[in-house]
């Protein structure tokens, strides 16, 4: 195992455990999942189709790629989700004028 798969097992474990305490989710299911979709990080789009990465929400996106947090709610209904869904490691969103 490289290290930056053991970086990225170390990232994607975090979320795993909040996972299982939240929802119930195996931890190994979601490392499994996270290691598919987007190659341990590697993949096109984790790197350029805004391919979520750890730590995301609605809020940070909207600031990093919009200049402006407060557009969460818009970002979220663009894509069709509620504003407080959980966004899930990998998962890839539409952002607004882009």
């Amino acid at each position: 195992m490289t290290t930056q798969q053991e970086n990225f097992i170390s990232t994607v474990a975090l979320l795993a455990q909040e996972g299982w305490n939240k929802w119930k989710v195996l931890p190994s299911l979601t490392l499994a999942q996270a290691i598919i979709e987007c190659n341990w990080g590697k993949s096109g789009l984790t790197k350029t189709a805004n391919a979520l990465q750890p730590s995301a929400s609605f809020w940070k996106i909207a600031a990093e790629q919009l200049g402006n947090g407060g557009k969460y709610k818009e970002l979220a209904e663009f894509n069709g989700l509620a504003p407080e869904s959980v966004i899930v490691l990998g998962q890839t969103l539409k952002i607004l004028g882009k």
